[in-house]
């Protein structure tokens, strides 16, 4: 199994997952070869990666919830940031089948199923504002789990579906950023940054304006007060750095929650908002007019009269200005662990993922920042069960040996695998095609995509004891792909310039440490 850019598809090459365009459209089958046509076709859509077959015997390791479940979510996880945005209204219905699919999901998480299904294939998507929000419920269902087996910490049943939900919703304040910001294909700005993080701010906001009816379709099987934690908090650390909002302070003047709720409970983004003389709100719809503050008394005049959407904007403006006058970064004592484990999992897929201005990051390299960061960043006590739960070279990814050899994964153990030699630096074309069992010691290096390899080569500190000059050997139906994927040239050109750390520097530097 290939993870394949589209930029760098082939003739010839079989798909081993189907693709669809960004409305969830079939524009090329399982199972279907490329032609020049089909991959034109697939270029004008969405999809950026493809899934290729590289063995007859192979099958698709699939998703850790159905691709149904995913799709279903990723498009309440849309309709709820059309919601917020003021675009779109949703109805009751819509929180029903939300709750169902989070039961189904949540249960199905803890009860069957492999634990590192999710964590041992590589993972890749296109679209990561709402497929992020789904990796990151998933991740933090699957970290809880982990967390029960290893006997570290029990979850009651409602406790889980809070999880789901709050993971689920952890980023829905992004839904008031500037969208110029929030879909900036390039590195944000010092300004842009600081905009951006204040997403936990507004998501305290808006998780009011959903509350009403999360309250009504989940009732007591979610604790909304903590969903609204993780939502405002999940960006604290156990340090007492990062962002968020204090969890302990309600800031929210009484009339002003009490005329919110009472707007947001209609699940609407139409219709009108009148103030009379006497200080009455009202709220029409449809030519029908009824209180949402104040007693309507008789003989009372509309002074105002404004849009549903723009009363409702206003107000949340102005309750976002109130929680950052009570934003946080100190205050940690009191925060659920449920908001670490959130924090956890969103910091992994958000690393792990593909961004337009950079590529995502190998889970070794991930797994050593986790354990730098323990304890500061991240939750100490949650960090050894999710290291053991995220496979260090995941099925689809690329390793390469000290001998030069090049080998996808086609399966994936912690610290070990088994994969297929589908090319050699070094001209080994008697390697080429075998299969290979490995240890985390046998790889030189580890890379997403074959294509990462020249950039990650050129990262490396140190170089491959091979020294013969490069000449690639490639599997026969791969050749082209891995030529372009990795030229020898450029490959040569990198390696060349590798220089190992000496010796007697890491010796003094280590020796200065022990002296301390």
């Amino acid at each position: 199994m290939l993870v394949v850019d589209i930029s760098l598809a082939e003739p010839g090459m079989e798909l081993l997952r189907e693709v669809k365009d960004s409305k969830g459209h079939v524009i090329a089958r399982k199972g279907e070869k490329l032609d020049e046509g089909l991959i034109g076709k697939i270029k004008e859509s969405d999809a950026r990666f493809l899934l290729i077959r590289t063995r007859p015997d192979e099958k698709d390791p699939g998703y850790v919830i159905s691709q149904d479940y995913n799709d279903a979510l990723k498009e309440k996880i849309y309709g709820i940031f059309e919601y917020l945005s003021l675009n779109n209204g949703l109805s009751k219905s819509f929180f029903y089948e939300l709750s169902d699919q989070l039961t189904a999901i949540t249960e199905s998480l803890f009860t069957v199923g492999d634990l590192l299904r999710e964590m041992k294939v590589i993972q890749f998507y296109d679209d990561y504002t709402y497929q992020h929000s789904v990796g990151v419920m998933v991740t933090s269902l699957l970290l809880a789990r982990k967390l029960e087996e290893d006997g570290v910490r029990s979850f009651t049943a409602k406790e889980k579906m809070t999880l789901a939900l709050g993971a689920l919703l952890h980023d829905i304040g992004k839904a008031t950023i500037d969208r110029d910001i929030t879909n900036k294909p390039d590195k944000l700005t010092d300004e842009e940054f600081a905009e951006m993080k204040k997403h936990p701010i507004h998501g305290k906001v808006l998780i009011r304006r959903l509350r009403p009816a999360l309250e009504s379709v989940f009732g007591d099987a979610v604790d909304m007060n903590l969903v609204e934690q993780i939502v405002g908090c999940h960006h604290l650390r156990p340090d007492g750095k990062g962002y968020g909002i204090d969890p302990d302070v309600d800031p929210f003047p009484k009339k002003i929650k009490k005329i919110h709720e009472a707007l947001s409970s209609e699940l609407s983004v139409e219709g009108k908002v009148k103030v009379t003389d006497g200080g009455t709100i009202l709220y029409e719809m449809n030519g029908r007019e009824k209180p949402v503050y104040g007693p309507h008394g008789r003989g009372e005049k509309v002074v105002t009269e404004t849009s549903f959407r723009s009363f409702m904007a206003g107000i949340e403006k102005e309750m976002s200005r109130i929680c950052e006058r009570n934003s946080v970064s100190e205050r940690v004592s009191r925060i659920s662990d449920l908001v670490w484990i959130v924090g956890l999992a969103d910091a992994y897929d958000a690393m792990v993922s593909d961004r337009s201005y950079r590529l995502g990051m190998h889970p070794t390299k991930i797994l050593k920042i986790i354990e730098e960061e323990r304890g500061r960043q991240f939750y100490a006590p949650f960090v050894d069960s999710f290291k053991e739960m995220v496979a260090d070279y995941p099925t689809g990814s690329i390793v390469v040996f000290r001998d030069g050899n090049i080998g996808v994964v086609t399966e994936a153990q912690k610290n070990k695998g088994e994969c297929e030699i589908i090319a050699s630096l070094f001209g080994d074309i008697d390697a080429v095609g075998t299969r290979k069992e490995f240890d985390h010691n046998d790889v030189f290096l580890g890379v997403r995509r074959l294509q990462d390899l020249e950039k990650e080569l050129a990262q490396s500190e140190k170089p491959l004891p091979n020294g013969s000059p490069v000449m690639i050997a490639a599997k026969d139906e791969l050749a082209s792909f891995i030529e372009k994927s990795i030229p020898a040239d450029a490959i040569e050109k990198v390696l060349s310039k590798i220089e190992p750390t000496p010796v007697i520097a890491g010796s003094r530097e280590t020796l200065a440490k022990v002296i301390r």
